[in-house]
């Protein structure tokens, strides 16, 4: 019979025409939309058919006036003509397409889940202001679009207005996110969508096509009365379908309130990259992502969005050897800011990689981009040190010394290129003997061997060392009981930016205070993670500790201080990959039974199988049922006790 195939094409990333600070209207590949399309038919006595996009195809605008990536979609519903989806419309008045280059030499396939729509959400609750202003709320902040069923008079104009806050009289409120934007087209609005209505007497249903929003509260406002009640609009959850692969759940409600927020944080943040927000920037920041790896991995299958990213990073890197701070980009953030701790990326997700998945993929492929990467940094040298870059962004009120984070993150480049050397039968030799010329020239300058104090004693500075281990040997519990010493002294309260997110409840457990990282994390006055979802109530990780009066610069849709739930995994749970059996091929379960938890339990389904890790008191007792994949051996480590057990499920009991 007839059939027919169309299409219809927007701009996404390709071609970026609104202006922000990053830009992407200058980007070396921006384009217009251009369509590649075979369809392949084979018939049931095996012969096949091969119909593809070619001269003979017909174009016209269509309904979509406007469309943007950050401002949103445009769609006048009277400029879509009635049955142009089908075999017998008549295209006669539409134009022959114009053949185009391919943007790129090699058409490959894309590896990794698409993005699509996971979840509807229903508003919790809508404001009417008018018969043409209507405010939707919905119970969490997120990424996507929402779908809109109304019903009205020809002409009439609805836009949707996206954002993650409310103004004291109920009105949207977009001062936190909009700080970016510079509109210069006439009526672009940032993370607004635009419909103008048919008017068929029946109910018309409109869905932005290009565009994505992160939001939490809509505005909808109309050119004439409509009538809207909470049935009108539901919220759609948009983002790279990556499957779930982990769970962790304890007796304490504000822990597992942290841990939802990051999980629903992390997945508004994947969108074909892993971005810093879904609303403002929607930008691959390097640093976000290897600082939230370990929760990612632990919560979702990523292998193969990173390693397609990883990817990105290659055609990034310049001739000189640098990468930019936000991965892709359109030329904005080379150069000595953000520097070495962001650009760390290549090194640090690799390596996770390989530990999650025993894979080396991304090892081998980035291996010559790390070489010219490491030779550019060595013309940046001053006296061995790297004195610029970036360090503990977003901090409290501690600053630790940018010199200091920079070079031990070089250092942390060296000692992973020796790994990835050895594992790829290379010659190790040279960056392991770099490594340790780093490692003492940050000890000569930034280390008190007395005092057991780093830089200047921060919260960061003394668990950052801890964590890559700089600390000479046999001075580590001076430093660990230094990092204490810090944090009671500052009434348990954090006092840290990015790096200290993930590195000083790690190091506290590990050299004996998990009490006083639980009084730290459980803490609900600012600044705490606890602060954000039990006393704020907010659904997902912001950028900041607090919100400015003015709202300016702080999403509250960021993921990168989320690694406390990795911690939660880590600690709590107790499931750990061992970084000398790759794959989860031998597991470290390492619980602790704190005193403020009554049970804890976490779930990880590795590519050897599933991992299982659960804890209760009963009574003077606590058991502990820990299951172990098939071909796999794990060490159960509780206090000073340790046993290896084989595959299986395994009970044990402890005095509480």
């Amino acid at each position: 019979g007839d059939n027919a195939v169309t299409a219809v094409l927007g701009n996404g990333w390709y071609n970026e025409q609104s202006v922000a600070v990053w830009n992407f209207h200058e980007a070396r590949w921006r384009d217009r939309p251009r369509l590649l399309c075979e369809l392949r038919i084979t018939y049931t006595d095996g012969t096949t058919e091969v119909i593809g996009s070619d001269e003979t195809w017909k174009t016209s605008t269509g309904a979509y006036t406007y469309n943007n990536i950050y401002s949103g979609d445009k769609f006048d519903a009277r400029l879509e003509e009635v049955g142009w989806k089908t075999a017998g419309f008549d295209d006669s008045k539409w134009e022959s397409v114009l053949p185009a280059q391919a943007p790129a030499p090699l058409l490959v396939a894309q590896q990794m889940p698409g993005i699509r729509i996971t979840e509807e959400v229903r508003p919790v609750s809508m404001k009417r202001f008018s018969d043409q202003l209507y405010v939707y709320s919905f119970p969490k902040n997120m990424s996507g679009l929402c779908r809109l069923k109304v019903k009205g008079e020809a002409g009439t104009r609805i836009t949707l207005k996206h954002g993650e806050l409310l103004k004291t009289d109920g009105r949207l409120e977009q001062g936190n996110i909009n700080v970016y934007y510079h509109p210069v087209k006439p009526d672009e609005v940032f993370q607004m969508d635009v419909f103008t209505l048919k008017g068929t007497g029946e109910e018309e249903i409109f869905m932005p096509s290009f565009s994505y929003h992160g939001f939490q509260y809509v505005e909808v406002e109309s050119s004439r009365p409509v009538t809207l009640t909470e049935e009108n609009l539901t919220g759609l959850f948009m983002h790279t379908d990556v499957r779930p692969s982990g769970s962790f759940a304890c007796s304490s409600p504000l822990l597992n309130k942290i841990w939802e927020a990051t999980m629903q944080a992390y997945r508004s943040n994947l969108h074909s990259i892993p971005t810093d927000c879904p609303q403002r920037e929607k930008n691959g920041w390097t640093a976000d992502a290897h600082i939230a790896i370990d929760l990612g991995l632990l919560g979702f299958d990523g292998i193969t969005l990173y390693e397609k990213w990883m990817n990105d990073i290659i055609d990034n890197q310049r001739e000189a050897g640098e990468i930019s701070g936000i991965i892709p980009s359109s030329g904005w953030g080379y150069g000595e800011w953000p520097g070495p701790v962001w650009d760390a990326v290549m090194f640090i997700i690799p390596n996770a990689l390989y530990d999650y998945y025993g894979e080396s993929r991304s090892i081998e492929r980035l291996y010559p981009t790390m070489l010219r990467y490491l030779d550019y940094l060595k013309t940046k040298e001053k006296d061995g040190y790297l004195p610029f870059g970036l360090g503990d962004w977003v901090y409290w009120k501690a600053t630790t010394n940018n010199e200091y984070t920079s070079t031990a993150y070089y250092y942390l480049d060296y000692k992973l290129m020796a790994r990835f050397a050895s594992l790829l039968g290379k010659d190790a030799t040279p960056y392991q003997e770099k490594a340790n010329t780093l490692k003492s020239l940050i000890n000569q300058k930034f280390f008190n061997a007395e005092t057991g104090v780093y830089a200047e004693g921060t919260q960061t500075a003394q668990a950052l060392a801890l964590y890559l281990g700089l600390v000479p040997e046999g001075k580590e519990q001076l430093v660990a009981d230094k990092l204490r010493e810090v944090v009671t002294g500052n009434n348990y309260f954090l006092d840290f930016g990015l790096l200290g997110s993930k590195t000083v409840p790690a190091m506290l457990t590990k050299y004996g205070y998990i009490e006083d990282a639980m009084k730290m994390i459980t803490k609900t006055e600012a600044p705490s993670w606890g602060y954000w979802v039990e006393t704020m109530g907010y659904s997902t990780l912001p950028e900041t500790w607090t919100l400015s009066p003015k709202f300016a610069d702080a999403s509250l849709n960021h993921v990168f201080m989320g690694d406390v739930s990795a911690w939660m995994m880590n600690q709590l749970a107790g499931i750990n990959h061992d970084d000398s059996a790759p794959g989860f091929r031998h597991i470290r379960i390492t619980p602790h039974f704190v005193k403020e938890l009554d049970w804890a339990k976490g779930e990880y389904h590795s590519v050897r199988g599933r991992i299982a890790s659960e804890w209760k008191r009963e009574g003077d007792k606590v058991m502990l049922t820990v299951t172990i994949p098939a071909d796999c051996s794990a060490d159960i480590v509780v206090g000073d006790q340790t046993e290896t057990v084989s595959a299986g499920t395994h009970t044990f009991t402890y005095p509480a």
